[in-house]
């Protein structure tokens, strides 16, 4: 892989794929809800969604349609702290490609039909995320987890936010982001060199802008209980445990990849061979990393029906405690090592995943490095008491937990309980 630093402060990563027949583009900028404030919630991912709406300066077709009839797949997601436009296309489209791009990413043209329609279709979309009770449990758990910070916030915004914002108001939070010093653009597959000359002018054309630090307040891990009422024929408990940043060191942020991997993520996981394969209690359970620059969660999710939400809860409990008290064996050790070290390798032999990495790496350091050989040493080097003591730091302190039900009863009970070895905030 190839990093130029452009002469407007673009970082364009180039990652030559000679046998590929195609090649995928990620323009990948910093801004994401992390950047937003209350009244200003949800206003990333809806630029996102209007910078569809560009009028291209060459064509009166939009830039995704434009892609499409060029044989292209184009799409597009706000994070917390970044937005990714990402296009696949045959190679021999490469030029035709970032041209779109440029022009949809960094310029401003919405017409104020386009303005008012794309509101609509964004609270649509608000709604559909409120009638989906796990995805309120999913959001509302972070909220819980982390307090009135913008990680907290959901990614949407609300319905109330989208409504109230005007054409100017959005503009001007897209100038603050929207600069080449603060984007990176990811290109993996058959890249000719002959082509990559005109890349650089195309992308050096664009402005520099000015780019406004913001100053975030410190964000801390806060706690907590959280209740949501639900009819639904499933329950959902979520446990919330302080992580890791992407600014941990390496060999410690890998250790805490092995516990996840440990005690959520797969089928041989505690969770899933204790609650699935021996009691059959729940269809879907899993842990998951959550990762920002300032701040990590690990999460656990199970989903179940209400007669079984104590015992799925009380084995939950009972699983991180074994953990937490006992540890693990090195038959556990090697197999999430083997298990996260597929992952790396499957990925990196995928365009679109490499593109992902190298660029998500340059923006946010969320792999450690952009070398994989190093990184699956990394992960192969990692002794079992360094894991024990990212299990220290992880089961104990405190943390928070979502339960979505019909009866408010077994909420309160769990709200009541204390356990010295395994702290809540109340």
């Amino acid at each position: 892989m190839r990093k130029l630093c452009l002469s407007n402060g673009l970082r364009l990563l180039i990652d030559k794929i000679p046998y590929a027949k195609s090649v995928s583009i990620g323009v990948m900028v910093h801004v994401g809800t992390k950047h937003e404030t209350k009244e200003t919630n949800g206003i990333a991912h809806f630029i996102e969604h209007l910078l569809f709406k560009n009028q291209l300066n060459f064509s009166n077709m939009y830039g995704n349609t434009y892609i499409e009839a060029l044989g292209g797949k184009m799409n597009a997601f706000t994070g917390k702290e970044l937005t990714c436009f990402h296009v696949q296309i045959l190679s021999e489209h490469l030029k035709e490609a970032i041209r779109i791009l440029k022009d949809m990413i960094f310029s401003f043209s919405i017409s104020d039909a386009d303005f008012d329609k794309e509101k609509q279709v964004v609270i649509q979309e608000i709604y559909r995320y409120q009638d989906n009770t796990l995805e309120r449990v999913k959001i509302e758990s972070l909220m819980q987890a982390l307090g009135p910070c913008s990680y907290a916030f959901d990614i949407l915004g609300t319905v109330s936010n989208i409504k109230s914002f005007t054409i100017d108001e959005v503009y001007n939070f897209y100038k603050k982001f929207y600069t080449p010093s603060n984007t990176v653009v990811s290109i993996s597959g058959n890249i000719e060199e002959n082509a990559l000359i005109e890349l650089i002018e195309m992308l050096e054309s664009i402005p520099k802008g000015v780019i406004q630090k913001q100053t975030l307040s410190p964000v801390t891990f806060k706690g907590g209980f959280n209740y949501i009422h639900t009819a639904d024929y499933q329950s959902h408990i979520c446990f919330v445990f302080p992580g890791v940043s992407s600014k941990t060191p390496m060999r410690d942020y890998y250790a805490y990849f092995i516990l996840n991997h440990l005690l959520g993520g797969g089928r041989n996981s505690r969770l899933n061979q204790t609650l699935r394969e021996e009691k059959g209690l729940v269809y879907s359970v899993y842990s998951q990393t959550i990762i920002f620059e300032e701040i990590g969660v690990l999460r656990v999710i199970a989903s179940t029906s209400e007669d079984n939400l104590k015992k799925v809860y009380d084995t939950i409990i009972s699983i991180i405690k074994d953990i937490k008290e006992n540890g693990f064996t090195l038959d556990e050790l090697n197999r999430c090592k083997t298990a996260i070290k597929s992952e790396l390798v499957f990925s990196n032999e995928n365009i679109m995943q490499r593109m992902f990495f190298f660029g998500q790496e340059e923006l946010l350091g969320i792999y450690k490095s952009f070398n994989i050989d190093e990184i699956l040493k990394c992960v192969d080097d990692i002794t079992i008491w360094e894991v024990e003591n990212v299990i220290k730091n992880t089961f104990g302190g405190l943390h928070s937990l979502t339960i979505s039900t019909k009866n408010p009863e077994f909420f309160i009970n769990c709200c009541k309980e204390r356990d010295d070895q395994f702290p809540i905030i109340i």
